[in-house]
């Protein structure tokens, strides 16, 4: 309960769960989570992405959403090029 009432870390768990649904579209990557459990049921989360593709963060947002039930989410989204895609896998 310490946890909960301190915001305590979410865990690597949701953390690769996150990472699985951001690249499920096969041209985005993960740079960054940080994933932290509010309150008893609820988890907020903070994510850097690269993305090949012209998605928008809210996209990331609503995907997340989805499939995490993620409420409290912050995405921060990088374009880049295929190329730069490929240097940074």
């Amino acid at each position: 309960t310490g946890a909960i009432l301190l915001d305590g870390n979410a865990g690597e768990d949701i953390c690769k769960k996150i990472q699985k649904a951001v690249e499920s579209d096969n041209d985005s990557r993960v740079i960054d989570i940080h994933a932290w459990r509010i309150g008893s049921a609820e988890t907020a989360a903070n994510v850097s992405l690269t993305t090949a593709g012209n998605r928008t963060a809210e996209e990331y947002r609503a995907r997340l959403h989805q499939s995490l039930n993620l409420n409290h989410l912050s995405v921060e989204v990088h374009p880049v090029t295929w190329n730069q895609q490929s240097e940074q896998a």
